[in-house]
C-alpha cells in the first residue's frame, strides 16, 4: 500500500513489490498494490505499508521481537479543530515518557492537522502577498490614469465650459464624463481579467483545480469591474465640480474681455 497523494505536486516512486522477505527466510507473496491514504504519516512508519492476513500476522508477531509495537489510530469528525488537543497530548506524552528527543520521535503523537495548519498559514500568507501585489498594480493603474486626466484638466475645463454655454445641464455633463472615464478605466480591467485566465488555470491544474482557478479569476474580474463602475461615477461627479469652478473663472474673464 502506497500512502501517497498523487495530486500533491510532488514526484513519487511507486514500484510494485512482488515478494517480501521477512526474518531472513520467511517470504510473503504480494497479491496486488494500491495507492490510498489510510492514516497520516509518522516517523515510525515506512514509505510503504504492508497489509497481511490474520494468520500470517500471528506467525510474524510470534517470531519478530524488539521491532514490534502497537499504533493507536484515532479518527475525528472535525479533525480541523483538533490542533490544540494534539499539542496538549504531545506535551503530556513528552512529560510522561521521559525520553530524549531522538527516542521521543518514534513515540510522539502525529496528526495531519499539523500539516493542515502549516498549509493553511502558507495559503493565508500567499493570499495576502497576492492581494498586496494586485492592490499595488491596480493602484498604479488608477494613479497613471488619474495623472493623465489631471494633465488634461485645462483642456477638459474648456470643453465643459463650451458645453455649458450650449445649454447642457450638470447631469448630462456628468454622464459625458462617466463615458470618457469608462473608456479609460474599464478596458485595462477587462483585458487584465482575460489575460489572467491562462496562468490561473495552469497554476491550479497541478492540484486538479484549473477550472476553479478560472472561475476565481472571473469572479474577481466581475467584482473589480462593478467596483470600478461605482468609483467612476463618484470620480466623474467630483471632476464635474472641479470643472465647474474653472468655468466660473473662465466665464468672468470672458465677460471682462467683452466689456
Amino acid at each position: 500500500m502506497f500512502q501517497y497523494n498523487l495530486e500533491d505536486g510532488y514526484e513519487h516512486n511507486i514500484q510494485p513489490v512482488s515478494t517480501v522477505t521477512i526474518s531472513g527466510d520467511r517470504k510473503l507473496q504480494s497479491v496486488g498494490t494500491d495507492v490510498k491514504i489510510l492514516f497520516n504519516q509518522n516517523p515510525t512508519f515506512a514509505d510503504k505499508t504492508l497489509i497481511i492476513n490474520d494468520s500470517d500476522f500471528e506467525k510474524l508477531s510470534a517470531d519478530i521481537t524488539g521491532s514490534a509495537g502497537i499504533a493507536n489510530l484515532f479518527q475525528f469528525q472535525n479533525w480541523e479543530d483538533s490542533y490544540a488537543g494534539v499539542c496538549e497530548v504531545k506535551e503530556y506524552l513528552q512529560e510522561s515518557n521521559q525520553l530524549n528527543e531522538d527516542e521521543q520521535t518514534y513515540y510522539e503523537l502525529s496528526s495531519k492537522v499539523e500539516k493542515y495548519q502549516d498549509a493553511k498559514k502558507s495559503g493565508q500568507f500567499l493570499l495576502f502577498l497576492m492581494a498586496f501585489v494586485i492592490g499595488l498594480m491596480i493602484m498604479a493603474e488608477f494613479l497613471l490614469i488619474h495623472s493623465r486626466i489631471q494633465a488634461e484638466k485645462e483642456e477638459n475645463s474648456r470643453v465643459v465650459c463650451s458645453l455649458r454655454m450650449l445649454g447642457m445641464i450638470d447631469k448630462e455633463i456628468v454622464k459625458c464624463l462617466c463615458y470618457k472615464n469608462f473608456l479609460r478605466f474599464i478596458p485595462p480591467s477587462v483585458v487584465g481579467t482575460i489575460l489572467s485566465f491562462l496562468p490561473s488555470y495552469y497554476l491550479n491544474e497541478s492540484y486538479g483545480m484549473g477550472t476553479n482557478g478560472i472561475l476565481a479569476g472571473i469572479v474577481f474580474g466581475v467584482i473589480m469591474t462593478v467596483g470600478t463602475f461605482v468609483v467612476i461615477r463618484r470620480y466623474s461627479e467630483k471632476e464635474e465640480k472641479l470643472y465647474e469652478s474653472g468655468f466660473i473663472i473662465q466665464g468672468r474673464g470672458f465677460f471682462e474681455r467683452i466689456f
